[in-house]
């Protein structure tokens, strides 16, 4: 994880619509995941933008925060979907924006209890990889398809 590429930040100015930022992300982060983890990345990126004070308080404050989504880093291997979802995932992100839109409304409900960070599980089993974030006292988590969402996060 490291700065947002420039050229996301020129394909997404202020202004783009929280639900395309939303499908984007969850496009990028959670494909080849169950529906309900991409649903969970979207909540994840609500969740964060109502924590006043710790967050940006904007969608695409959230995703573009300096070393948090990955995919948008020049290196990340997802960083030419991000910056063309239609053309190399166009079914997966018309799915996606669907469900950014039921996530926006509020007909689709927060799989994660409030979580407002995640990671793979299977960093979370290796104690080299694990966040020590995601160790912290008070921290609670639930597991849903191949992440592992926290909340209680300090």
């Amino acid at each position: 994880m490291s700065c947002p590429d420039p050229s996301v930040l020129a394909k997404y100015p202020a202004g783009t619509p929280d639900r395309t930022l939303l499908a984007v992300t969850a496009t990028c982060e959670a494909r080849g995941a169950p529906p309900t983890d991409d649903i969970a990345v979207m909540h994840v990126i609500l969740n964060r933008r109502r924590r006043k004070g710790r967050f940006p308080n904007s969608v695409r404050g959230v995703v573009f925060q300096r070393w948090q989504f990955s995919c948008f880093a020049t290196n990340d291997p997802n960083l030419k979907v991000a910056l063309d979802p239609e053309r190399h995932a166009l079914v997966v992100y018309r799915l996606h924006l669907d469900l950014a839109d039921g996530v926006l409304a509020g007909t689709i409900v927060d799989p994660t209890g409030g979580a407002d960070h995640y990671c793979t599980e299977s960093y979370c089993r290796n104690p080299l990889l694990c966040p020590k974030w995601a160790r912290g006292r008070g921290v609670t988590s639930v597991l849903i398809g191949p992440h592992r969402f926290f909340r209680g996060v300090r």
